[in-house]
């Protein structure tokens, strides 16, 4: 049965913001499983890091683990975040004070599910990294 072209349209749209979705949490190399999330995150030593005074440095590593245009919906320290809880449970809570969160929507998608909900943090050396991803 073909679907007329009104309705093919609509369902591009949601196919394509849930491929981004599983694309984004494929990258950040995290599971439908929380545990086995946790299990796989690999946690920055707090040694090699520090605390940045400007939270905002953390939004171009945050657009560029996106892989595509984003615009940034949010940027908090780690403890006020979204997604504090896992954070802290998987890497302590050192680690999720040092860290940046940064909410990034891709440009021209519809759906909150495209988001990429990155932790930032910046080593010593100034370099910043996004170290896990939801």
């Amino acid at each position: 049965m073909e679907l007329p072209v009104r309705q093919r349209r609509l369902l591009v749209l949601p196919a394509t913001c849930a491929a981004a979705a599983i694309a984004a949490v494929l990258t950040a190399g995290a599971s439908s499983a929380p545990a086995a999330a946790e299990k796989e995150i690999r946690c920055p030593a707090p040694s090699t890091l520090v605390r940045p005074a400007d939270p905002r440095g953390a939004i171009p590593a945050a657009k560029d683990a996106l892989g595509s245009p984003g615009r940034v919906l949010e940027v908090r320290r780690g403890p006020h975040s979204t997604y504090a809880g896992p954070v802290r449970r998987a890497c302590g809570q050192e680690v999720l004070d040092l860290s940046i969160y940064v909410n990034v929507h891709p440009i021209g998608m519809r759906c909150s599910a495209c988001n990429l909900h990155a932790y930032v943090v910046r080593h010593r050396t100034g370099r910043w990294e996004v170290w896990t991803a939801y």
